[in-house]
């Protein structure tokens, strides 16, 4: 597996650590084409946490492949415009440099990103963690406004044997800076949407037999993709 939208700890000042928001409870924004969107207030935030989940017409591998692909990714990430690995540090662990659209009056933000991808068998799924850190290889950028506190998560399940994927996509940010209420909405609405609706769509377009044949050899994800065959 070459790097799964994850991170890790080499060539890496430590990164923002903040005791957990609370949070509000979570509100129901759209549900279009089998994707679900919600959002919730976070104490001291701006911007929602949101979530969105769907089902993928393509196996785990295929998806995974696509998360890992970094390079690729604004074409199918809604708002992302660069995208790159920074380092890889293991099959599981990756830092990576993501910038963000910006919508007048807003600037472009931007994010060093790490996470880990972990496995586990007993609730057959797949997560992918992540949050922000910083990296002497990306300094800001211009015309960029560094985030200062991102945290999120990808989860992947097998469906219909294993033949389809639920996913679940949810993040929080403080873009830093004063962001218009109009555009808080949004952000919430549109970006979790849009952002599923592009990897259902990237996944045709793309294919990673490498990643899938290293997944393949890890008991891990076999054990779960066997339980999911006899329990679709």
């Amino acid at each position: 597996m070459r790097h799964l939208f994850v991170a890790a700890a080499l060539l890496l000042v430590s990164p923002v650590v903040r005791a957990d928001p609370t949070t509000g409870p979570w509100e129901h924004v759209r549900t279009d084409e089998g994707i679900t969107v919600h959002r919730r207030k976070v104490e001291g935030f701006d911007l929602h946490e949101f979530r969105g989940r769907g089902v993928i017409d393509a196996p785990m591998s295929k998806v995974l492949g696509v998360l890992s692909d970094s390079a690729r990714r604004p074409m199918w990430m809604e708002r992302c415009v660069r995208a790159w690995s920074v380092e890889k540090v293991s099959d599981t662990t990756q830092i990576e440099y993501n910038r963000t659209k910006g919508t007048w009056p807003v600037s472009d933000r931007d994010v060093v990103v790490i996470g880990r991808t972990s496995f586990d068998v007993a609730r057959r799924e797949v997560r992918i963690d992540f949050r922000n850190t910083t990296s002497a290889k990306v300094p800001e950028q211009d015309g960029a406004v560094r985030i200062p506190y991102l945290r999120g998560h990808w989860i992947l399940q097998p469906r219909n044997g294993g033949r389809s994927t639920f996913i679940e996509y949810q993040a929080h940010a403080d873009p830093s800076g004063s962001i218009p209420t109009f555009l808080v909405n949004l952000v919430s609405r549109t970006l979790p949407y849009k952002t599923l609706v592009g990897l259902r769509e990237q996944v045709k377009r793309t294919q990673y037999p490498e990643i899938e044949r290293k997944l393949a050899e890890r008991t891990e994800y076999a054990a779960i993709m066997t339980t999911a065959a006899a329990n679709p």
